[in-house]
C-alpha cells in the first residue's frame, strides 16, 4: 500500500471502495469473465464521467493504482492492468472526441436552421412545439420559451397551417400554397409539411416549414396580367384595320366610303407603332441589368429633339412647350439616352391630357454639390389639365393602367398605350433615381425625375 501513501485518508477510502467495482469493469471491457453486469454498471460511470470531464481530473496514477492492487487479488499481473488501462483510456479519448465532433455537427446544424429566414417548427408526436428558429418566433409573434413545449393548437391560429401540420403527424406530407393573413398584411406562403422521427420511438413527428413567396406570387400574377393585356392592346388596333379593310373592299364602287375607311388604318398602325416600341422600351429596361451609357449631358440637343418629336401633337391641340432648364444641366453626367427617354413618355402624356391652347412646361435643375453623395438632378413636367384622382394616383405607375375614359384626350386617337409611366419608373431605377407624380384633379398633373450624377467610369 505503499503507492497510496500520499493520498489524503479520504480519498484512500473513496479509491478502497470502488476498486473492487473498477477491476471487474476492467475484467469485463476485455472480456475476462466474472460480474459482467457489475462491469457494465462501473464502466458505464467512468465513461460518464470522462465525457463531463471529471476523471480528467484525477491523476493516471491515482487511478491506476487502486485497479493494480485489486487486479493483483484475482491473479493480474501490473504489465496486464498496464495494457487494460491502456486500452481502457485510448477508448476513452476516442469516445470523447467523438462526441465532441457530435457536438460540433449539432452546433452546426442549429446555427443553420437558425440562419434560415423561413420560420421552422419541429413538432413532437404529441403535437408539441420541439424546436423553432428565430423566424418562426417572429412569424408567430411569440418568444422562444413559450413557443418551445407549446401544442401546435395553442400557437398556430391559422386553419390550413394546422391542418397541415396534423396531416403530417398522421404520416401523410403535404405542401401548399396559401394566402395567409399575417401582422404584415396579407402575404402568399408555401407551406411544407411532413413527418420526421425524432428518436426511436414508433410514431413520428412533423417538420414545418413555411416559405414567403409573396414577392415570386405577385410577380408571377404581374406577367400573367401583362401578356393578357398585351394581348388585348395588340388585338384591338389590329381588329380596327381588319374590320376598315373589309369594309372598304365591299365598298369599292362608292369612293367617299373606301377613303373613310381606308383613312382609318393609318391611326390604328401607329397605335400598333408605339405599343410595339413601348413593350420593346420597357422589355429593355426590365431586364437583369440595363446597360447605361454614362455621358455628359446635351441639353440643347435633348431639347431640339424632344420639339421635333412632339411638335405635330403640339400644334394639333394648340399647345405650347416651355422648357426651363437651368445652366447646370447641361454637361450632367448621366445617360442622355435614357433621360431623354423619359421626358419623351412624359411630353405625349402630358399632350393627351393637357387642355387644348395650354402650356406644357418642363424644367430642370440641379443641385450643389451634396455633402453626403453626388450631385442630384431633378426634371418636371407640367401640364394643366383634368389631373389624377387622388385614390387612383398611386396606381398610374403600373402598366397599362389608364385612369379613366376621360383622360384620353381627343377620342381614341389620342389613347396612350398604358406604358409610359411604367418605362419612366424603370428608366429612374436604371439612373439611380426615382420618379413621382404630383397632382390636383381637375387642374393638372407634375411628373418628375430625380437622378444622382452618375462617374464617367462607372460600368453600365
Amino acid at each position: 500500500m505503499n503507492r497510496l501513501s500520499h493520498l489524503s485518508p479520504s480519498t484512500l477510502a473513496a479509491f478502497a471502495a470502488a476498486a473492487p467495482t473498477l477491476a471487474l469493469a476492467t475484467l469485463w471491457a476485455i472480456g475476462v469473465s466474472g460480474g459482467a453486469l457489475v462491469g457494465l454498471t462501473a464502466l458505464a460511470a467512468v465513461l460518464a464521467g470522462a465525457i463531463f470531464g471529471r476523471a480528467a481530473l484525477i491523476g493516471r496514477r491515482r487511478l491506476a493504482t487502486p485497479i493494480l492492487d485489486a487486479g493483483r487479488d484475482v491473479g493480474i499481473e501490473d504489465a496486464d492492468a498496464g495494457r487494460i488501462l491502456g486500452r481502457l483510456r485510448h477508448e476513452l479519448h476516442a469516445l470523447r472526441a467523438s462526441l465532441a465532433d457530435a457536438d460540433d455537427r449539432f452546433e452546426l446544424r442549429s446555427a443553420v436552421i437558425e440562419a434560415l429566414d423561413a420560420p421552422i417548427l419541429a413538432l413532437a408526436p404529441d403535437g408539441r412545439v420541439l424546436l423553432a428558429n428565430s423566424a418562426a418566433c417572429a412569424f408567430l409573434r411569440i418568444d422562444r420559451p413559450r413557443l418551445i413545449g407549446s401544442a401546435i393548437g395553442e400557437v398556430i391560429a391559422q386553419p390550413p397551417i394546422l391542418a397541415a401540420a396534423r396531416a403530417a403527424l398522421a404520416g401523410e406530407p403535404l405542401r401548399h400554397r396559401l394566402d395567409l393573413s399575417t401582422h404584415a398584411g396579407p402575404r402568399v406562403y408555401d407551406v411544407s409539411a411532413g413527418p420526421v422521427r425524432f428518436g426511436a420511438g414508433p410514431d413520428a413527428g412533423a417538420l414545418l416549414i413555411l416559405r414567403d413567396v409573396t414577392r415570386l406570387a405577385r410577380a408571377a400574377q404581374m406577367k400573367t396580367d401583362f401578356v393578357a393585356n398585351a394581348s388585348h392592346e395588340l388585338r384591338t388596333p389590329l381588329a380596327a384595320i381588319r374590320a376598315a379593310l373589309d369594309t372598304a373592299l365591299a365598298a369599292d364602287d362608292d369612293p367617299e366610303l373606301l377613303k373613310k375607311f381606308v383613312g382609318m388604318a393609318p391611326t390604328h398602325m401607329r397605335r400598333l407603332e408605339e405599343l410595339t416600341r413601348d413593350l420593346i422600351d420597357l422589355s429593355r429596361l426590365e431586364g437583369p441589368e440595363p446597360v447605361r451609357r454614362v455621358e455628359r449631358l446635351a441639353a440643347a440637343e435633348m431639347v431640339q429633339s424632344l420639339r421635333a418629336l412632339h411638335g405635330d401633337a403640339a400644334r394639333e391641340r394648340d399647345v405650347s412647350i416651355e422648357f426651363d432648364l437651368a445652366p447646370e444641366v447641361d454637361g450632367f453626367l448621366t445617360d442622355p439616352r435614357l433621360v431623354h427617354l423619359v421626358l419623351k413618355n412624359l411630353l405625349d402624356n402630358a399632350l393627351k391630357f393637357c387642355r387644348e391652347g395650354s402650356t406644357v412646361r418642363v424644367c430642370g435643375a440641379v443641385d450643389g454639390e451634396a455633402r453626403d453623395g453626388p450631385r442630384r438632378a431633378r426634371f418636371e413636367v407640367r401640364d394643366r389639365g383634368v389631373g389624377v384622382p387622388l385614390d387612383e394616383q398611386h396606381r398610374v405607375f403600373e402598366r397599362f393602367y389608364q385612369v379613366d375614359p376621360a383622360r384620353t384626350g381627343a377620342g381614341g386617337a389620342r389613347r396612350g398605350t398604358g406604358l409610359g409611366l411604367s418605362i419612366v419608373k424603370h428608366a429612374a431605377a436604371a439612373l439611380g433615381g426615382e420618379a413621382g407624380l404630383e397632382s390636383v384633379y381637375g387642374e393638372g398633373t407634375t411628373v418628375w425625375l430625380e437622378i444622382p450624377e452618375l462617374t464617367a467610369d462607372e460600368p453600365g
